[in-house]
C-alpha cells in the first residue's frame, strides 16, 4: 500500500515537450477567444452562448496567470535558498539592498537633469494674481536652486506670450523649457505639481 501512496517523481519535460505543451495551450487559448469573439458578433447567438463562450476563454486565461503567478513564487523562492543565482545589482532581493538601489537611481537622476540645466533653461508662464502660481513659486525656485537652472518668469500677454502660444499654452502656472540655442522647446509641467513630478518630467 505504501508503493501506491507514493508518488512518481516528476520529470521536467523535454525540450521538444515543452514546446508541444506550449503550442497546445496556446492554440487552446487562441481558440477559445476567437470563438468568444466570434460568438460576440454572432447577432443571432443569444446571450447564454455569449456568456458561455466567454466563461470558456476567462478560464483557461485564468489558468495562465495561475501559472504565472507560480513562477514568480518559484522565482522568489529559488532568490532566498540560492542567493548566488538572484541579480542583487539590478534586481536586489532584500531590504537593504532595494534602499541602496532607489538610492544610486535617486542620484543618478539628480546628475541626468543637472546635465540638462546645462543644455536647457526654464520659462515659467505665470502672474502675481494668481493663487495656484504663488502656490508653485517655492516649490519651483527649489527645484531650480537644487538643478542649477536658469529661470525666467513671463505673464501670457508679454513678448514671450508667443512662445505660450506656439505651443498651445493657454493657462497658468505652466512650466517650459528652451534649448539655449533656442532650437527646441517643450512643456514641462502645467498647473501646480511636487519636486518630483518635475523631475520625472524632465
Amino acid at each position: 500500500s505504501n508503493q501506491r501512496n507514493t508518488k512518481t517523481e516528476y520529470q521536467i519535460p523535454t525540450v521538444t515537450e515543452a514546446a508541444a505543451s506550449i503550442e497546445a495551450r496556446k492554440k487552446q487559448l487562441d481558440d477559445a477567444r476567437n470563438q468568444m469573439v466570434a460568438v460576440g458578433f454572432d447577432e443571432d447567438a443569444p446571450l447564454s452562448a455569449k456568456r458561455q463562450a466567454v466563461i470558456n476563454y476567462k478560464k483557461l486565461e485564468a489558468s495562465m496567470w495561475n501559472g504565472v503567478l507560480t513562477l514568480v513564487d518559484a522565482s522568489d523562492m529559488a532568490n532566498f535558498i540560492n542567493p548566488e543565482l538572484a541579480d542583487n545589482q539590478t534586481q536586489p532581493t532584500n531590504v537593504f539592498g532595494v534602499k541602496l538601489k532607489r538610492q544610486v537611481e535617486a542620484e543618478q537622476n539628480i546628475v541626468s537633469i543637472m546635465e540638462f540645466a546645462k543644455e536647457y533653461d526654464l520659462l515659467l508662464f505665470a502672474d502675481e494674481s494668481c493663487r495656484y502660481c504663488r502656490e508653485f513659486a517655492p516649490v519651483l525656485k527649489r527645484f531650480v536652486d537644487q538643478h542649477h537652472f536658469a529661470l525666467d518668469v513671463a505673464s501670457l500677454d508679454s513678448k514671450a506670450g508667443s512662445i505660450a502660444k506656439s505651443l498651445g499654452i493657454t493657462s497658468i502656472p505652466t512650466l517650459v523649457a528652451i534649448k539655449k540655442d533656442g532650437s527646441l522647446l517643450f512643456e514641462v509641467s502645467r498647473g501646480v505639481v511636487s519636486a518630483s513630478q518635475l523631475e520625472a518630467n524632465i
